[in-house]
């Protein structure tokens, strides 16, 4: 009678184990990596989509090329060559903040079709890309790096949004010129 009691409670913690280990997996950022890959794998790139939250990876693209190519000036003396970059670069700013509208759909779209026209999906391994991935995880947000094949290893970072649901919110923009650079080759 005892034996059976034991093997019971084992049992029982054991499940509780099991499902406590599942709500950490369900609840962490390879648990979003592995989605994405499989998202990738199985051709739905809405699905993939529902894991990147586009308007923060415009935005921090933007801010980051802002930064790149309008670097703070705290100077006083300016002579007239200044007050005209000034100028030119204060248009230059509010263009960029009207690009958002353009390039999110554009984004959306390349994502969709570069999904749907993928080759060799038989090569993706979904659990791997996650548990492969190297994650730096602070608090609600966390810095992912993913190296693939031919030694490049992108970076983005991955933020915990209020439904609880890990999305990437920015990209490294070596990205997109490693990407762009694939594309010609």
């Amino acid at each position: 009678m005892k034996k059976w009691v034991i093997l019971i409670l084992i049992f029982f913690g054991l499940i509780l184990l099991g499902g406590m280990g599942y709500h950490y997996w369900q609840d962490s950022p390879r648990y979003s990596l592995y989605q994405m890959a499989k998202a990738i794998k199985n051709n739905e790139p809405e699905k993939f989509l529902f894991y990147v939250d586009l308007d923060q990876v415009v935005a921090s693209t933007i801010e980051e090329l802002k930064g790149d190519f309008f670097p703070d000036k705290k100077e006083k003396g300016e002579d007239k060559e200044d007050h005209l970059e000034n100028n030119i670069n204060k248009k230059l700013k509010k263009f960029i903040t009207q690009f958002p509208q353009i390039l999110k759909p554009a984004l959306e779209q390349k994502i969709t079709r570069e999904i749907r026209e993928m080759e060799n999906r038989d090569k993706i391994y979904p659990l791997a890309f996650a548990l492969l991935s190297r994650i730096k995880k602070k608090g609600n947000e966390c810095e992912v790096k993913v190296k693939v094949p031919h030694k490049k290893t992108y970076q983005f970072t991955m933020k915990k949004g209020e439904e609880g649901v890990w999305k990437v919110v920015k990209i490294d923009l070596n990205f997109f010129k490693a990407f762009r650079n694939r594309k010609k080759s």
